[in-house]
């Protein structure tokens, strides 16, 4: 009998549990979808951080002191960009 009382639950807490795994079913959903988006936007980094690689290889480019300069900003931002994503990523990806 004591048994039985312990698998006993009242309709509130049987509610109260069904809401907590809705929430935790969002929640990982929410995580997937979000873990997607930076997964895009690290690839599209990537892709742009390549690209200004090529283009500053090109020594034709190192005639003009003010591009390359303005281009290796550009490089640095991108990167530090890259290196948040991938921080947000592998904190979503740990759980």
């Amino acid at each position: 009998m004591p048994e039985e009382e312990e698998d006993f639950k009242t309709k509130t807490q049987n509610q109260t549990g069904k809401k907590k795994r809705k929430t935790a079913i969002r929640s990982r959903k929410k995580d997937k979808k979000e873990i997607i988006e930076l997964e895009n936007k690290i690839e599209e980094r990537e892709t742009d951080i390549e690209t200004l690689d090529k283009l500053l290889c090109n020594p034709e480019l190192y005639h003009d002191p003010d591009e390359i300069i303005k281009l290796s900003r550009k490089r640095e931002n991108l990167q530090s960009d890259l290196d948040l994503l991938y921080n947000k990523w592998i904190k979503l990806t740990e759980d």
